[in-house]
């Protein structure tokens, strides 16, 4: 069965791109250390330095996580500034 929709369902929604550079600066900064502490990863891994390994997939993935993030990075910066 075909369902009689009007031509609102069927439209494309638009995309965004952020037109400003500290946006890019910031993305390609956070994707450059994404690499190099996966390669660094990768590396440690394969020494049989496994503990090592995973310790710094997870404190990649949480400071990728909390600067990528606009809200986390504004409580990290207050808190430093707070803290003296």
């Amino acid at each position: 069965m075909q369902s009689v929709q009007g031509t609102d369902a069927m439209s494309a929604a638009t995309a965004t791109v952020p037109g400003s550079k500290k946006v890019f600066i910031k993305w390609g900064l956070l994707g450059s250390v994404g690499l190099v502490n996966g390669y660094a990863t990768i590396l440690m891994y394969s020494r049989g330095e496994l503990a090592f390994a995973m310790l710094t997939v997870i404190l990649t993935a949480l400071a990728l996580y909390i600067f990528g993030s606009k809200k986390l990075t504004r409580t990290v910066i207050s808190i430093q500034v707070l803290r003296g």
